[in-house]
């Protein structure tokens, strides 16, 4: 009776471990910044594998149960995923918000824009933004925080957030001013 019983808790550990595992890369290839298109891919995925996985359990009663907390835990793992990279969404509108207002106060203290992030006062407070002088322009680069190589672009002479392909962020972020 003991054997069986270490048994049944070693498998437990083990099918917990390897669930937990589990959670951990799916979050991991999902909820980074730059990696939200992953979920169009891994949320189907998911779906399909639990679904099969509860269907086999039907037949087993003892294990019926398990694989419904199983189904609640990735059910959460992917809405934490989902939340994660909503807020990284408005998070980088925020912060490009915050950097346009504040560019623009420069150029309005100073009559030019700054030469560094630190000069105009986002120095390591923006994580998503690169800032470069290119051919004596200043030229202003956002991370997009759902796709790994997107990026958009401030257009200074416009004051307005710019796609990849050059056409104006249909929802501009409103000014922090």
């Amino acid at each position: 009776m003991e054997r069986n019983s270490l048994k049944s808790v070693v498998m437990t550990v083990i099918s917990c471990s390897a669930t937990l595992a589990g959670i951990a890369f799916f979050l991991g290839i999902t909820a980074t910044p730059g990696s939200a298109y992953m979920l169009v891919f891994a949320l189907p995925l998911l779906f399909a594998v639990r679904l099969t996985a509860s269907r086999s359990a039907r037949q087993r009663p003892e294990a019926a149960r398990k694989e419904r907390l199983r189904n609640i835990v990735w059910i959460i793992a992917a809405a934490l995923s989902v939340g994660i990279n909503i807020f990284n969404y408005y998070h980088a509108r925020h912060e490009m918000a915050v950097s346009a207002a504040v560019f623009g106060q420069y150029y309005a203290r100073h009559g030019r824009y700054p030469e560094t992030l630190a000069a105009a006062g986002l120095g390591g407070k923006i994580s998503c933004l690169r800032y470069h002088w290119i051919d004596g322009k200043p030229l202003l680069l956002c991370k997009d925080p759902l796709l790994l190589f997107e990026h958009y672009q401030y257009d200074f002479q416009h004051r307005r957030w710019l796609e990849d392909n050059g056409e104006p962020v249909a929802d501009q972020p409103e000014d922090e001013t």
